[in-house]
């Protein structure tokens, strides 16, 4: 809901200036992050503290090292993926919007070809295709779940290809670390993980969309429960941010 109100206020703000949104995202996606020299100059800032402090605590109970490899699943403009490139780490990201993928690469092509991998797709309980709808004001309100305000199609979208969290997680053996933040899939990529995958990872940071999809939180709580039940809560940190 803060979120919203803070879109809406910006919104209103950029039009009494005499600007609209397509003046705010030319400038969030072309010149905040798509410059590659930008990129240095924030990890020195190192920003998003809450994020940075969320990841001490899952790397206190699951260390990684430098060099590990680690998923940034949902990785939209690249924050947390910088965080982790921060750390020394590899870094896989997958990310289903085309604007968000071509900023991603043009962001983080200091590093070369051998420190991060862009992937386009969406992450699921199944490989095949899907719709994403667009987020109303900026790409973080993107979703391919029904029911999210802002994100009804009405603002555009695409067709994406999803990719199945199995079929991921065996592409990379094991990884000790995984980021999540898709938008209301979450909860049947976790499902898909508890039967499938928990020998797969590490610890998993994810954050969860009950709030925003009202829909969902029968199933949020589904989960809490089962995680709780399977003795998983130091692995699986929901809400993480």
């Amino acid at each position: 809901m803060l979120r919203w109100l803070y879109h809406r206020c910006l919104s209103v703000g950029l039009r009494l200036v005499g600007l609209n949104f397509s003046w705010y995202r030319t400038f969030y996606f072309r010149v905040v992050h798509a410059v590659p020299i930008v990129e240095p100059m924030i990890q020195l800032v190192r920003p998003r503290k809450k994020a940075e402090r969320a990841l001490s605590a899952a790397t206190d109970l699951r260390p990684v090292e430098p060099g590990d490899t680690v998923l940034d699943l949902g990785a939209n403009v690249g924050s947390v993926s910088s965080l982790f490139l921060s750390l020394g780490l590899t870094v896989h990201a997958y990310e289903p919007d085309s604007r968000c993928v071509a900023l991603l690469k043009r962001r983080f092509s200091i590093y070369g070809r051998d420190r991060v991998f862009i992937h386009h797709c969406a992450v699921s309980d199944r490989t095949g295709s899907g719709r994403l709808n667009y987020g109303c004001l900026t790409t973080d309100s993107n979703t391919m779940v029904a029911g999210r305000p802002g994100a009804d199609g009405t603002t555009g979208g695409e067709t994406v290809a999803t990719l199945a969290i199995k079929e991921i997680l065996d592409q990379h053996g094991y990884v000790p670390l995984i980021k999540m933040d898709i938008e209301g899939a979450e909860y049947d990529v976790l499902a898909a993980m508890l039967e499938n995958c928990l020998d797969k990872f590490g610890v998993c940071l994810v954050e969860g969309h009950a709030n925003k999809v009202p829909g969902l939180r029968p199933r949020h709580d589904e989960l809490v429960k089962r995680i709780a039940d399977m003795n998983l809560t130091d692995r699986i940190l929901l809400s993480w941010h």
